[in-house]
């Protein structure tokens, strides 16, 4: 745990690494609450999702960590599997640690211990996610947070 860390820096930490993601592929791409896919459903989360660093979370006291999730839009039809092993690359590029490898799932930790999460739903084109999670914080750090923006683009 980063006994250091507060909800509001661990928050906007996770939209600099998504926005770090998407630096590194084509103009055009972006993160949406919405998909491109009618297949499949918007994400309705407003704020990031804080949960308890426990197994089970079936307890709310102590240290939490910031949770966040977006739909890849804005990728040409035919290549989810082009840009998932880009950004597969990306990350490694980038020296990230895979801590999950499956054929539609793909996890990293960064350096500072935050997590990204690519996820193919399998459902043809529109299908990729993204998810950030943060390092855990302790529960006196939780505050307020912002609500997560409807999109996210490459800075």
């Amino acid at each position: 745990m980063d006994s250091s860390l507060t909800a509001q820096r661990a928050q906007h930490r996770v939209y600099e690494l998504l926005a770090e993601t998407l630096r590194g592929l084509p103009a055009g791409v972006a993160l949406s609450k919405t998909p491109d896919s009618p297949d499949l459903g918007k994400d309705t989360n407003l704020y990031p999702l804080t949960m308890p660093c426990r197994d089970g979370n079936t307890e709310t006291d102590g240290p939490h960590y910031v949770r966040s999730g977006y739909w890849l839009v804005g990728v040409p039809a035919g290549a989810s599997r082009d840009y998932f092993d880009r950004i597969k690359r990306l990350w490694q590029d980038s020296g990230w640690r895979e801590v999950d490898s499956r054929d539609r799932v793909v996890v990293v930790k960064t350096s500072d211990d935050y997590g990204l999460q690519l996820q193919d739903a399998g459902k043809g084109d529109g299908s990729l996610s993204l998810t950030g999670s943060s390092p855990c914080f302790p529960q006196s750090a939780m505050q307020p947070l912002d609500p997560d923006p409807t999109e996210i683009h490459a800075q």
